[in-house]
């Protein structure tokens, strides 16, 4: 009886010392959390960017943007039918990673989606903050191009590959996203959008 007293105390006292130290490492800042930028671009021939952008907001809401065993996307609440605008959706659910549209500039030239990541941390995304911004310019007749800028501030943790696994976890991750874009979505959608224009 006194062994299993002393083994709840230990493992009560080394949970909260867990705590406490992932705790102190979310506030205490460190000279490793910096803001890190990746840029992607793809040419996406014969597209203007107002129908790359309507693409890619359709493969945003649907389609998970083509990325492959990540579940679809749970929509909380609608945004503008046009630009998105308003928009979060639950990303990977359990984890509760919400990400959201928050911005949306057009001109005669160009339209951009700005996009974060409404609630960082160590239980959704394991950042700080996370904002990024694609961009669909015309290339004249040849289409338009698409550059998808994405920035983020690692947490802080003394672990000196973390920041390298980000990064390189979120290359992938947009590296993806971007190449499915570009092809136009995943056949379902082209195969309809291949119908409407027939």
């Amino acid at each position: 009886m006194v062994r299993l007293g002393w083994s709840i105390e230990v493992l009560t006292t080394t949970f909260l010392a867990g705590n406490c130290v992932c705790f102190l490492l979310s506030i205490i800042p460190s000279v490793a959390a910096f803001a890190e930028t990746l840029r992607v671009r793809r040419v996406l021939p014969s597209v203007s960017p107002q129908d790359a952008y309507a693409r890619c907001l359709r493969g945003w809401k649907r389609d998970n943007l083509g990325l492959v065993g990540v579940p679809p996307p749970i929509l909380l609440r609608d945004g503008h039918p046009d630009t998105g605008v308003g928009m979060v959706l639950l990303r990977i659910p359990p984890f509760g990673l919400k990400e959201g549209i928050v911005g949306c500039q057009r001109d005669e030239c160009s339209t951009t989606m700005n996009y974060q990541v409404l609630n960082p941390g160590w239980c959704t995304w394991p950042v700080a903050e996370h904002e990024g911004w694609i961009r669909f310019a015309s290339d004249g007749e040849r289409g338009c191009i698409m550059e998808w800028t994405v920035q983020w501030t690692p947490l802080p943790l003394p672990l000196s590959f973390w920041n390298g696994f980000l990064k390189a976890l979120t290359t992938v991750i947009v590296e993806t996203a971007a190449s499915y874009v570009a092809r136009g979505g995943s056949r379902a959608y082209q195969s309809v959008a291949i119908r409407k224009k027939e």
